[in-house]
């Protein structure tokens, strides 16, 4: 393994909101010394946090003669942008520096090690042990932006035409098995619009701010007891509990498409005659939930004085909240699937809440998916009628297609002998994340997963890690199914 030129690739900042233009910039050369024709794409978003250097990089070996009638060659993808790291002090395997690689007992902790600039780098050395040779059938390679961005740089791939394979790879995390279906995902944006008035200060002039703090980690992740927003209202319940007189000036639990925030933050203003019973509550609290990670700080106003929530708002994120973790517990979790709240983004005139719905792929088909979909729309939009002054919107920001690669296949029955050749168990079974192979299943592409590190080991979160052992065995997998497939 190449340990040096996998250190210089992730050193490169490509976190999704500053693009991935960088990166991309790297590896133009690399191609070229490689032989191949290149194909640069802009990737268009209208993420208003995102930067707009966002870049699919086309690598094209072999003819490239593209016919939109009939599918030809292998095309090997993946993402090459990463989740924002967090606090860097919780990367305490890489001494608080996670774009720096640290090997320790065999393994390599590193930003996007596992997902998943490693898996990238696996094609590309891949790649390079046909230097000069002659493809009998095309290969592509593509390094494509938008990971965790809702697929974007997949999406537009696929729009675009450029490409026709016939068989596709996709490089994402899945513990080294071949993934041939994956559950399917739903993200809702809940968006409760107000009136946000001005308050003087009156006699809630003291300001507290609790702030949660706990890794990251994967939407998909079951860790939802441990998240910072889990946190932070475990607290709330409690200052509600109490008798305390409060308003709420800020609610707060920033995240990303696949990652939950490390930091949840609850801003509250009292009347002053409530400073020492509410930081005597504080310290009750944290005793009593010695797991918990909370801060607090307190201060005052000022001559400007502070927006407040309006209670109905308030009231609505609660009930949210617990509708969710309801709907969860009667609906969901019985089935194998998942429904939790991943952020909350707080406006001048609006909260937004995150909701992300995860199906088994065994229940993912359209009507069936549809079906709890409807009924959780169903149970948080009746709270919309208990509030006043409040307008309340569901969007949909993802909706992933369950797609289904046939297990006895040719092309599944060829890659599992090529993992048998690798080292590699050659196990088939079913993706616990959402990748862009649900895209590619969705235009009747035959498409399979498989990479290096899992849902299970912790991907989109602090120390994030790989085997050098695995990633080897990953490396030769892709050389010998380039061999099968483009030279024979």
């Amino acid at each position: 393994m190449q340990v040096q030129g996998l250190k210089e690739f992730v050193k490169i900042n490509s976190i999704v909101q500053m693009g991935n233009e960088e990166v991309v910039n790297l590896l133009i050369p690399i191609f070229e010394q490689l032989g191949a024709k290149l194909v640069l794409q802009q990737v268009p978003h209208s993420t208003g946090d995102l930067s707009k250097r966002q870049f699919n990089l086309i690598g094209i070996f072999g003819d490239d003669l593209v016919d939109g009638r009939t599918r030809k060659g292998l095309l090997l993808c993946a993402p090459v942008d990463t989740v924002d790291p967090g606090n860097p002090k919780n990367w305490t395997k890489c001494n608080g520096n996670p774009f720096d690689i640290h090997e320790s007992e065999s393994r390599l902790y590193g930003l996007g090690v596992a997902n998943t600039k490693a898996n990238f780098w696996a094609i590309l050395q891949a790649v390079a042990s046909f230097k000069d040779k002659k493809f009998t059938s095309p290969l592509y390679v593509v390094a494509n932006c938008g990971g965790e961005n809702y697929f974007s740089g997949a999406k537009y791939l696929i729009q675009s035409g450029a490409l026709n394979p016939k068989h596709v790879i996709v490089g994402r995390p899945t513990g080294l098995r071949l993934t041939h279906t994956e559950i399917a995902m739903t993200k809702i944006a809940i968006r409760m619009s107000f009136v946000s008035v001005e308050k003087d200060a009156n006699d809630y002039n003291a300001k507290i701010i609790v702030t949660a703090k706990e890794h990251s980690f994967h939407t998909a992740s079951r860790k939802n007891e441990r998240s910072a927003i889990s946190q932070i209202f475990k607290f709330f319940e409690s200052i509600r509990a109490s008798t305390i007189e409060h308003k709420i000036f800020l609610f707060s639990a920033p995240g990303e498409a696949f990652r939950m925030g490390d930091e949840a933050s609850l801003g509250l203003l009292i009347k002053p005659k409530d400073i020492d019973i509410i930081r005597d509550r504080f310290k009750s609290f944290c005793g009593n939930n010695k797991d918990l990670n909370l801060e607090m700080r307190m201060g005052g106003i000022g001559e400007r004085g502070v927006k407040v929530i309006s209670s109905p708002v308030v009231e609505g994120i609660v009930k949210i909240a617990n509708q969710v973790q309801e709907f969860h517990d009667k609906n969901i979790s019985n089935i194998g699937g998942c429904v939790q709240l991943t952020s909350i983004e707080q406006g001048n005139d609006y909260v937004e809440i995150m909701v992300d719905l995860y199906m088994p792929a065994d229940r993912s088909e359209t009507e069936d998916k549809k079906m709890i979909e409807d009924k959780l729309k169903e149970s948080i939009m009746n709270i919309r009628s208990e509030l006043t002054n409040v307008s309340m919107d569901w969007k949909k920001k993802i909706n992933t297609y369950r797609y289904f690669t046939d297990p006895a296949s040719d092309f599944v029955q060829s890659c599992r002998s090529v993992m048998k050749k690798s080292g590699i168990v050659p196990e088939v079974g079913v993706g616990s994340t959402v990748t862009e192979a649900s895209l590619f299943g969705e235009k009747k592409f035959p498409v399979v997963s498989i990479g290096i590190g899992s849902l299970e080991e912790g991907i989109n979160c602090p120390n994030e890690s790989i085997g050098i052992a695995e990633y080897n065995k990953l490396e030769t997998f892709y050389r010998e199914i380039i061999e099968r497939n483009c030279f024979t």
